[in-house]
């Protein structure tokens, strides 16, 4: 299956967001229950920041509420 670009959003202590980017995982495809490293970096993240969230779903999924 083809592997989208990931996202990931930082979140502050409100969980709002604050900044958001996405990237391209180590591999185009994965086979099904398969597995695939990802890493990615934000070298200056805003200060507010103090969780994340990097998201799996397909394409037009709905990040859920806190």
């Amino acid at each position: 299956k083809a592997i989208p670009r990931l996202p990931v959003v930082l979140l502050n202590a409100h969980r709002h967001d604050v900044y958001q980017w996405s990237f391209a995982a180590t591999a185009a495809q994965v086979q099904p229950r398969g597995s695939v490293s990802f890493a990615t970096r934000l070298y200056s993240p805003p200060e507010a920041a103090n969780n994340l969230e990097v998201m799996f779903a397909a394409g037009d999924a709905e990040r859920p509420k806190p």
